[in-house]
């Protein structure tokens, strides 16, 4: 399973979603000022920049995956 860290009116988060929901893999989006503030992105990668961060729940820990570019290499 896959965590969408992203924010209202961006068009990568919206990418990221419909690439997770196209290739049928479970995720959680989250939303910047609603569910987690920007200090939690920079518990993962202190040099992540941009939206969306994506995260992946691996044996029950939660790892940096990156960007939309990152999710796109993964898995196309």
């Amino acid at each position: 399973m896959y965590k969408i860290y992203g924010k209202p009116m961006c068009g990568a988060c919206t990418q990221a979603k419909k690439l997770l929901e196209m290739k049928q893999v479970d995720f959680e989006y989250l939303t910047l000022g609603k569910d987690y503030d920007l200090e939690k992105v920079s518990e993962f990668n202190p040099q992540h920049k941009s939206l969306p961060m994506i995260t992946k729940i691996v044996g029950g820990e939660e790892v940096y995956v990156g960007t939309l570019t990152h999710l796109q290499n993964i898995l196309n």
